[in-house]
């Protein structure tokens, strides 16, 4: 198992099988799509696939962390709620960044 979403399909090429990754909270189809694309054999779409995740994996949750990942959340409607004890909520300049890296993925902007 693989718990970097920015290694997700060099992981499962290098024979991970699955991941455990937080980004998935975020953006589950697309954790999901890249890992099917995997088990079909479709290079071309896992390198898509991880091409989309890689910026938001490392701005989401690499950059902000916890935090981060509970914002995301709440921006695409689940329940991200607030960080636990001793962390902060996103806000500010760092929300504002999580919403642009959010809108900047074709299919969540579609969906808008």
């Amino acid at each position: 198992m693989v718990g970097s979403a920015q290694n997700f399909a060099a992981s499962l090429a290098a024979g991970a099988r699955g991941g455990i990754l937080a980004l998935s909270c975020v953006l589950p189809e697309m954790c999901a799509e890249l890992y099917e694309a995997h088990m079909r054999r479709d290079s071309a779409r896992v390198d898509e696939m991880q091409r989309a995740i890689a910026e938001p994996a490392k701005l989401i949750v690499s950059k902000y962390g916890p935090a981060g990942v509970k914002y995301a959340m709440d921006q695409r409607g689940y329940y991200g709620g607030p960080p636990r004890g001793a962390l902060l909520p996103v806000a500010g300049d760092a929300a504002r960044e999580i919403e642009a890296v959010l809108s900047a993925i074709p299919a969540l902007a579609a969906a808008r």
